[in-house]
């Protein structure tokens, strides 16, 4: 009975979110996201995703996260400033963050949280 409503629910989020959905290759994301545009917070203009991630030179860390005003997108925002040295020492050279809101709005999260201007 569990996994038959687990099946029922989960056919029902993907029926109503798939839209939202994008199909990453594991192994090839500047592919899969090429073509995907998205307004900067700081500084206005566009970044393609797929773009960005090609044309990074060394390994690069990008966050697809929620809400400014979301929980788990604090979180995500806090452990990408406390431990970007730690990712720096391993190898990452570039580091960007998805917010799914306004970009006034991105920018005050980024500033309460004192997100390094090395976060794009």
């Amino acid at each position: 009975f569990v996994s038959a409503l687990r099946a029922a629910a989960l056919a029902a989020c993907l029926a109503v979110g798939s839209a939202l959905v994008v199909p990453l290759s594991a192994s090839k994301p500047a592919d899969s996201l090429q073509g995907v545009s998205l307004p900067r917070a700081g500084g206005g203009g566009h970044v393609d995703l797929g773009e960005a991630l090609a044309s990074s030179a060394g390994k690069t860390l990008l966050v697809l996260g929620t809400y400014p005003a979301d929980f788990n997108m604090v979180e995500y925002m806090q452990r990408v400033r406390v431990f970007l040295p730690d990712l720096r020492a391993k190898g990452v050279t570039r580091c960007m963050m998805v917010v799914n809101g306004p970009p006034a709005a991105c920018e005050k999260l980024a500033s309460l949280l004192d997100l390094p201007d090395a976060v794009e």
